[in-house]
This record gives structure tokens, sequence and C-alpha cells, in this order.
């Protein structure tokens, strides 16, 4: 199967001390560094911008994972066009996505993530199965962290990996929202292999514990 990935959001991190973070981050290991980035308008919160998503991936050799919960235009994506980044997530239910703009983030040589709210069927993902490289499937309602993962999201994971598992080349299951050690083998059993964490993986010596559980997943299932 596919490598299981982690992928922390730095959204969670303690900002007072962002540059020891990142290097807790290098130190694990780990495969992204996910960047929750919200506007207030498509959800209901607000996080950072282009600047610092710029400035901490200058800083670290942890490729970019952009997750855009924005209102959308070829001009605002274009400005996390970063060195660094390598996939950038945009919502199908966000104002302003259309497959020109999906087209627009891959002309400019960045993988291409299309995210799913819970309420939203997998079938929305079924026209840009073509050009889709990971398929986040968003296990609350994108916004907050530390909600509690919502169980009905689970069977889209296995939905949306038997959508791609005839296509013929690799596609990134990833899921984000309440993920933790308890119900990270289920989500990995039911085809997910990129796990976002925020508040649960910074929380005290818990990076550490998920790493190494990761691994050993893998290892059972490889």
């Amino acid at each position: 199967m596919s490598k299981i990935k982690m992928a922390p959001s730095i959204f969670a991190a303690n900002f007072l001390n962002l540059g020891e973070e990142i290097d807790r981050l290098e130190k694990l290991g780990v495969d992204y560094i996910h960047y929750d980035i919200m506007d207030n308008h498509f959800v209901p919160n607000i996080s950072f911008g282009p600047l610092v998503v710029e400035t901490i991936s200058k800083s670290t050799s942890i490729k970019g994972d952009v997750h855009l919960m924005i209102d959308l235009s070829k001009d605002v994506v274009s400005r996390f066009f970063v060195k660094g980044i390598e996939i950038i997530t945009v919502h199908i239910e966000a104002d302003g996505f259309s497959r020109e703009l999906c087209e627009f983030i891959k002309e400019n040589g960045f993988r291409l993530g299309l995210a799913i709210k819970p309420k939203t069927e997998v079938e929305a993902v079924i026209p840009y199965l073509d050009i889709v490289d990971m398929v986040l499937v968003m296990t609350v309602e994108p916004g907050f962290s530390g909600q509690k993962l919502i169980q009905e999201t689970i069977p889209k994971v296995r939905k949306v990996r038997d959508l791609i598992s005839g296509l013929g080349r690799e596609v990134e299951i990833e899921v984000d929202g309440g993920v933790n050690i308890d119900n990270a083998s289920e989500l990995v059993e039911n085809g997910a292999n990129v796990l976002v964490m925020g508040s649960f993986f910074f929380s005290g010596n818990n990076g550490e514990k998920v790493v190494n559980f990761l691994r050993g997943i893998h290892e059972k299932v490889s």
C-alpha cells in the first residue's frame, strides 16, 4: 500500500516557539507541514496568510501541504505558489472553484488536492479524477481545531478509495479533523494514507507517539 504519511497542522503549534516546533517536526521525520488557511468567509475563522507560509517554508526542508479554506481566485491562490510547497488543496464547495483553477494550480508545478466537507458527496470529485493528485476528506466541519471526528465520514474515505482504485495512477487520500491514535488505524484501513493532526499531535509528547504508531501500522499492512 501507499506509505502512510503524517501531516501535522502548524496552526496548532506553539507560535511563541515556532522554530523549536519546526525542529521537532524535522527530527520526527514527518512527511508534510499542513498549512490551514482560513479567511473568515468560507469558514468562520481566520488563520494566517502567504507570508507566514513562505517564512516557514524557507526555514525547513519538510514539504508543504497547503489547505485553502477560502474564497478562491487565481490571484489569491497564486500567492501560495511558494518554494517548498508540494500540494495545494482547494475546496470543491468554495466560491470561485472551477476546473480552470485546478488546471492553473497544476500548470504552475504544484500537485492538486481537492477537499470535500462532511456533507458533500464523494461523487463531486468524479469530474476531476483525471487531474487530481490527492482527495482530502474532511472528517469535521472545517474551521476549528480540536473537534471530534465525525464517524459518518469514514465510509466516505472508502468510497474515495474505490473511485480512484482503477485510475492506474497514485492519488493520495488525506483525512483532516479529529484524527488521533484511537481512530488512525480505522482510517488507514478504509484507504487514507495522509493523516492531518493538529492539537492532538502538538500536545505533550504525542507527536513522537503518533509517528511511531503510524510506522507500526504501515509495517503491519505492507
